[in-house]
């Protein structure tokens, strides 16, 4: 029985998800995209949120202008028990940095940025550690 929810469904935002990084790739806006289907921007940014379900018929067309058969949107080429590679892109702002790291043109910033970037997750990884440490000294 499907019920009526205020989050999406998870295999909708997964669909949606395989949209926007193919999307992204191909350099397409959402305008262009949805210009190409027939419908608005706005159209567009539900799908790729997986807010509104894609129809089979427009799957198979955002297959044909994404470059991409339509299975590989539904992730049938995917192993169950493994994370798929683009997700990732799902995160907040992981995409836009990839975006702004792409548009810094030397080489050397760009791996300086990498392992900022690096530092900080790093750095985070270690204080969750010892916020794990502290609980456990109190538990």
């Amino acid at each position: 029985m499907i019920t009526e929810t205020s989050e999406p469904d998870p295999l909708d935002v997964a669909i949606g998800a395989r949209v926007r990084a193919r999307r992204r790739m191909l350099g397409m806006s959402q305008t262009a995209l949805g210009e190409e289907l027939g419908v608005t921007f706005q159209q567009i940014q539900k799908y790729e949120r997986g807010i509104n379900r894609i129809s089979g018929s427009t799957l198979v067309r955002l297959g044909r202008v994404l470059g991409v058969p339509a299975g590989s949107l539904l992730g049938d080429d995917e192993r169950a028990d493994e994370a798929p590679p683009w997700a990732y892109l799902m995160k907040s702002g992981v995409a836009e940095t990839i975006d702004a790291l792409a548009a810094v043109k030397s080489p050397q910033i760009r791996r300086q940025i990498v392992a900022l970037a690096r530092a900080l997750a790093e750095h985070e990884r270690g204080d969750d550690a010892e916020d794990e440490d502290q609980e456990s000294l109190r538990g």
